[in-house]
């Protein structure tokens, strides 16, 4: 959209895997790999984004980071954000999942994710620019039932601090004063 909105162009773009490595369909509804989240433009002027999905064999769903320099007409898978289950997971767990990022006040950039409904979501971090990321963990500060949720979505607010909202049913807020995401608090 050049028109903030008002109106769009439809863009097709190609996702290019990992060499040996094909996408598959599992679940027959979503597809092999898709966008959650958007992408954004980074300082570098390359567009970068999470996605989700299976390579062929994966029984449960991974998050990559994918990077693009030609306006979105190619995208690389550049590394695997997470994959797999928490090894401290419940067997019904679906995978990391439903990914939502953003740059931090320090300069990391912070991926959160849900592995399944009513479950606790997990967070990664890469101070690489997206190279490399730091195993998933639960959200530092926050625990039992206020961890367990779904499609979570990142914020950094004008005034320096992260908001995390997700939920359904019902809807949850987390804050990170810090502005980094090392712990999360529900009041400021």
């Amino acid at each position: 959209s050049g028109d903030e909105g008002k109106s769009w162009i439809k863009h097709n773009g190609i996702v290019n895997a990992f060499e040996n490595e094909q996408f598959t369909t599992t679940d027959g509804i979503w597809g092999s790999i898709l966008f959650h989240r958007g992408m954004k433009v980074m300082d570098d002027g390359s567009i970068k984004g999470v996605m989700y999905g299976h390579y062929d064999g994966d029984e449960k769903y991974r998050v990559v980071w994918v990077k693009s320099n030609d306006n979105c007409a190619t995208w690389q898978i550049v590394s695997t954000i997470a994959s797999g289950i928490p090894v401290d997971s419940f067997n019904h767990a679906e995978g990391y999942c439903e990914p939502t990022f953003t740059k931090t006040h320090d300069g990391s950039i912070l991926c959160v994710m849900r592995i399944g409904s009513n479950l606790p979501l997990y967070q990664s971090r890469s101070y690489d620019n997206g190279a490399t990321w730091s195993k998933p963990v639960g959200l530092p500060g926050l625990s039992g039932k206020s961890l367990e949720s779904v499609d979570p979505t990142l914020v950094l607010m004008k005034n320096g601090i992260l908001a995390l909202t997700y939920g359904l049913p019902g809807t949850r807020i987390a804050f990170s004063d810090d502005c980094c995401g090392y712990n999360w608090d529900f009041s400021l």
